[in-house]
């Protein structure tokens, strides 16, 4: 895996040809068309991961999302993961019907039990 980022159009072409030759996949900076995949800019709060493409159009337009994003999101997000991860294991094991184990796990999600957690300190 690689990254093509000179901003020369000639020096990108040729490392895009020379990493398809090669059965290396290329990320080409502001050349979707020669892309085999995206980078994401990503807010990341433990497991809770939120990703953000624009297919290629404006990795800054990506950025500025990101940067709000990362205001809303906070680390409480990663923590209320973990409790509901938990609650969804305990309930795999306790629940065998999986459309109710759904709905409690919803009911759980809605709680106040988790607004404890998600609110900013």
């Amino acid at each position: 895996m690689a990254y093509a980022a000179t901003g020369i159009a000639q020096v990108d072409g040729e490392m895009a040809e020379d990493a398809h030759s090669e059965g290396v996949l290329l990320n080409v900076v502001d050349l979707p068309m020669l892309c085999d995949f995206i980078t994401p800019a990503i807010v990341q709060r433990g497991d809770c991961v939120v990703a953000i493409s624009t297919g290629g159009k404006s990795p800054g337009f990506a950025r500025l999302v990101r940067q709000q994003l990362e205001n809303f999101v906070g680390p409480e997000y990663g923590a209320a993961l973990e409790v509901v991860g938990a609650k969804r294991n305990e309930l795999r094991r306790s629940c065998p019907d999986v459309e109710e184990r759904q709905r409690l796990l919803d009911e759980f999600m809605e709680s106040p039990a988790l607004d404890l957690i998600r609110r900013p300190r």
